[in-house]
């Protein structure tokens, strides 16, 4: 499949990837891996509940889920799974039989492929219609180590290219799996990396355990670096054009500037702090959940440019974050609980509210082809339909 390049509203982030439908969610945090769904003209439930189209175990973990075409992907337990989106049914798996430990990093599809880390310190390429293996490598050889948690960086695929952001970063060619380069060797966080810039000049980020490191995509070649000392740096930057926001758990955020080779800081406050979810940039605003995973949080919305809080909307128990689509804000709460909300810095306005799914909900909504998708952590999958 050819690529073609992918501008998201904003002019914040673009990048050659591989082709994808408008409304596909193809990687981790989307098309783009900015958070936001391409999707439209959404029709909200009416009444106390979504109609649901239908709901399959895919075994324990945090592991998200994409979707290309009419397939999604996620993983549980060890298990690559690929599902009819419209049915639920599952066209393949992978291993075919036999399961493992929880699953936390989420499969891409681009190019008919997709490409899965385990928790096996493994990652393979897959056909993405029958599941077939085309090549697998083990992590290990790259030098990469255990961080606090098992390894969790989801790929991301920029043209014949797979990227991987796990202290050490490194990428693969997509048809064989070779390694194109690696570099870095710091402290594994658990984020995933972001390709941003022109073509001719593009970066990739590696927020790791110590902080922010840039890289060209091309060779691998540091570029800037940022400290940034947290208790452990798991949510993905959100990157605009020279402008990078993140966020890190018992610090707060920050916004950076990136020069020709260094980082400087815009500001930092202690107005967000995401922990394990990534928020969302729209309209000039920063929205996200504050708060420790499975204790009283808060939606909040901030300026982007300075930090400022436009509003926030306490009492929320922290679960999946969120995930914008048509305008509206789409958040998973802590216990099973879908909230729809205006994505507007004027004030917090609950548009829709439904319990979808019981017990810890730690993994965010996706919203692609006017279906919602949401999971627990002991696997229940469930699919709403909002076309």
């Amino acid at each position: 499949m050819s690529a073609r390049r992918i501008l998201i509203p904003s002019l914040c982030i673009s990048l050659w990837a591989a082709a994808a439908a408008a409304a596909d969610w193809p990687f981790y945090l989307g098309a783009n891996r900015d958070n936001t769904s391409a999707d439209k003209n959404l029709k909200l439930w009416p009444g106390d509940s979504p109609k649901v189209l239908w709901k399959k175990n895919v075994g324990a973990g945090h592991s998200c889920m994409t979707v290309g075409g009419k397939q999604l992907y996620t993983q549980g337990e060890g298990v690559v799974w690929c599902l009819d989106t419209e049915t639920g049914d599952v066209v393949w798996r992978y291993p075919p039989t036999g399961r493992g430990g929880e699953s936390t990093a989420t499969p891409a599809v681009a190019g008919g492929l997709v490409f899965a880390l385990g928790n096996d310190h493994k990652i393979v390429c897959l056909d993405a219609a029958k599941g077939e293996l085309q090549w697998i490598q083990n992590v290990a050889d790259f030098g990469v180590k255990d961080g606090r948690w098992a390894i969790s960086c989801s790929p991301l695929v920029v043209g014949d290219q797979v990227i991987m952001d796990l202290d050490v970063v490194f990428v693969l060619d997509t048809k064989t799996g070779k390694l194109v380069w690696k570099a870095g060797s710091d402290t594994a966080g658990f984020a995933s990396a972001v390709v941003f810039g022109q073509t001719g000049r593009k970066r990739v980020t590696s927020f790791n355990g110590g902080g922010l490191a840039i890289y060209t995509l091309a060779k691998g070649e540091p570029v800037a670096r940022y400290k940034w000392a947290t208790d452990y740096n798991i949510a993905t930057p959100i990157v605009c054009e020279d402008k990078i926001f993140i966020s890190g758990a018992g610090r707060g955020c920050s916004l950076l500037k990136l020069g020709e080779n260094a980082i400087e800081k815009v500001w930092e406050n202690k107005e967000m702090n995401t922990v394990c979810q990534t928020a969302v940039l729209s309209g000039g605003c920063v929205y996200g959940v504050h708060g420790e995973e499975g204790t009283k949080g808060s939606l909040k919305c901030l300026d982007f440019e300075t930090g400022t809080l436009k509003w926030e909307q306490k009492a929320l128990k922290v679960g999946g974050g969120l995930t914008l689509a048509d305008g509206k804000l789409f958040v998973m709460v802590d216990g099973g609980t879908l909230l729809v909300a205006e994505a507007s810095p004027k004030a917090f306005k609950e548009l829709a509210r439904v319990k979808v799914l019981d017990g810890q909900c730690w993994t965010m909504p996706v919203v692609a082809n006017g279906r919602v998708h949401c999971r627990s952590h002991a696997g229940e999958l469930v699919c709403l339909d909002l076309r």
